[in-house]
Order: C-alpha cells, then structure tokens, then sequence
C-alpha cells in the first residue's frame, strides 16, 4: 500500500476525464478534472464535507459540465470507498445533453 493513492482515471467521455487521489488518511480526496492530458479543476471532498459541488460550466475539452457534484464514501472492514459524480451537461458540437450519475473512483481499506 502506497499513499497518497492515486486511482485510475475514469473517461467522461473522450475528451473529459475524471481523476482520484485519494490522502494518506483515508478520509479526504481530491477529485481532478481533465481536459485531454491538462488538469482544469481540482475539488476536495472530506469525511466532514463528503458533498462537494463542481465549478458551474466545467469546459473539458467538447464537453461542458453545467452542474454537478462529487460525493466520497470513505472505506470500511466491508465496503470499498468511492467518489460518485452526478452532474449535468452538454457534448459535442451539437451539445448533446449529458447526464452522468456514476462512481470515478472505488478502493480498498487496505489498498
């Protein structure tokens, strides 16, 4: 186990990408998030403050994330932790609506 853990990165979508590090305590995270290989936004979400919302009108690359929020779940003997994302927004050139409800990120108490 190596920590800070820094977890995969989960694609949004093909220009958009989301990625977790997860602190040495367990307990906080920052959630990064990328335009292509160039970080745009980072936000951090704690055990005191497990809902955080993400900066209105996120451009990242053909995608534009309107609103959203990140949620931590921290890890337990049972359960994994994760990061969730909901968020709403548009993609392409035709700004196709975009809904994303989905977990970035998932670790181990022990990983």
């Amino acid at each position: 186990m190596s920590l800070p853990l820094t977890l995969p990165a989960y694609a949004l979508t093909p220009t958009a990408s989301v990625q977790v590090v997860i602190n040495p305590n367990y307990y906080t995270a920052l959630v990064n998030f990328y335009s292509g290989p160039t970080l745009i936004a980072t936000v951090a979400v704690m055990q005191a403050d497990p809902t955080v919302n993400i900066p209105d009108n996120l451009v990242l690359g053909s995608t534009t994330l309107t609103s959203g929020s990140v949620t931590l779940q921290i890890p337990g003997n049972i359960i994994p932790g994760n990061i969730t994302l909901a968020a709403k927004g548009t993609d392409g050139p035709t700004k196709q609506p975009l809904n994303i409800n989905a977990i970035v990120a998932q670790w181990n108490l022990n990983q």
